[in-house]
């Protein structure tokens, strides 16, 4: 434990944990200058203590090389559901812990409901409910058993929507919410003071397995305004995809980010593109585009994937959250409503 490194005593340990550094992992990672401005500590001791962090984790092999066998051990995650069997199929099963998504769309293409309905049944247990989604087909949804974290830049979080999911998945729609926990962002400078100092804590005290930030854009593309600010707001931006990163691996949980789209002024390729430049896709590990069709009728592509092709499927959007094709998708086998056991 973080208190086992040698010469750390009480006062410099109260300072790391003051400033979000909780796990062995997150100091072992640490660069010395960075963490003595947030610390308080001498680099020189920062350095020490980081270095004692590495090497009580070499025994483990946590940060250093290992044989291919065992990278692909690492690589078994756990992985929940989305709650449409069509987006976990070409998600490769559902969302992988560890792992950061971008879904990326217009208006009304359902980014916020995506970021809804997996706040749902991320709570759901590991064995998972299942439910009918046609005449003769079913689809169990895997959860993981514990609470999410929602980021809120666009004011979209609704619990009536939350609710009406939860109960679609037999599970008590006030608990569902309860386990929700949730914080509305003012502005890009509240973004970062949150996911810098304060994300680290309250993954601790509940154990959360879903953050969601909806959207990450929103505040810096109306508060950087200019080519002038460019430099320094992608700095920033980049600086919190990497700590959601770390966040994600140390915590085992997985990270959803919304994006918007803009207008492409080329008269070549798509109309659109993606906000924030290369760096939002440069730090998500998965990319999916979704797009409106015609009514409800909804569309979900993988654009970018380091394992999975170019695949693309059809959803729909409803007032129970986002259904399969064949049908409504409700409980194959309803019982008692509740949240599965905390993992």
């Amino acid at each position: 434990m973080l208190k086992d490194v040698n010469g750390l005593g009480p006062k410099s340990l109260q300072k790391l944990q003051d400033a979000g550094i909780l796990t062995l992992e997150a100091l072992a990672i640490q660069d010395p200058k960075v963490m003595a401005d947030r610390t308080g500590l001498p680099e020189s001791t920062g350095n020490r203590f980081i270095t004692e962090a590495r090497l009580m984790l070499k025994e483990k092999m946590a940060l250093d090389f290992v044989p291919g066998s065992i990278a692909a051990k690492v690589l078994d995650v756990p992985i929940f559901s989305t709650g449409v069997a069509g987006l976990d199929k070409i998600l490769g099963g559902g969302l992988r812990a560890g792992a950061i998504y971008e879904f990326v769309g217009p208006a009304r293409s359902g980014k916020t409901s995506v970021c809804c309905q997996c706040c749902v049944t991320v709570q759901l247990p590991p064995d998972g409910r299942t439910i009918q989604i046609g005449k003769d087909e079913e689809y169990t949804v895997h959860g993981r058993g514990g609470p999410a974290i929602w980021l809120d830049t666009e004011k979209t979080f609704r619990p009536d929507r939350v609710s009406r999911i939860a109960e679609r998945f037999g599970m008590d729609p006030n608990m569902a919410v309860e386990s929700i926990n949730y914080v509305k962002v003012v502005n890009a400078h509240h973004l970062r003071w949150l996911i810098e100092e304060r994300l680290p804590f309250v993954l601790d005290a509940t154990n959360a397995k879903l953050i969601v930030v909806d959207s990450l854009i929103r505040h810096f593309g109306a508060e950087f305004i200019g080519r002038e600010t460019l430099a320094r707001r992608q700095q920033i931006i980049s600086r919190l995809l990497q700590l959601l990163i770390e966040y994600a691996d140390a915590y085992q949980a997985v990270v959803i980010f919304t994006n918007q789209v803009r207008a492409n002024p080329s008269p070549f390729g798509s109309p659109t593109k993606e906000a924030g430049g290369n760096i939002l896709a440069y730090g998500s590990t998965y990319r999916i585009r979704l797009r409106p069709i015609k009514g409800e009728e909804r569309r979900a592509t993988i654009r970018d994937a380091p394992d999975l092709p170019e695949e693309e499927v059809t959803y729909y959007l409803t007032d129970i959250g986002l259904v399969d094709k064949n049908g409504l998708g409700t409980l194959a086998n309803p019982t008692s409503t509740d949240n599965g056991d905390t993992e």
